[in-house]
């Protein structure tokens, strides 16, 4: 698997912007808001849909096999 590039911002950060440069290349996919409370039960499936979800050791499985089908 390929090393996956994060970029995070504060709300009007340019974060959407950088996002959608660095997706340009046809070898990288840019999904929007991944944590977005909206797309938390699509994605993973048994969590609740909460604002910010606070992911670590504990709770990663939930989430990484989410991202891995994406």
């Amino acid at each position: 698997m390929e090393k996956p590039i994060l970029v995070t911002g504060g709300h009007r950060s340019g974060s959407t912007w950088v996002g959608k440069v660095i997706s340009t290349s046809p070898n990288i996919f840019y999904f929007h808001e991944p944590l977005h409370k909206s797309k938390i039960p699509i994605l993973f499936k048994g969590t609740d849909p909460v604002w910010f979800p606070f992911i670590n050791k504990e709770n990663e499985q939930i989430y990484l096999e989410g991202y891995k089908q994406l």
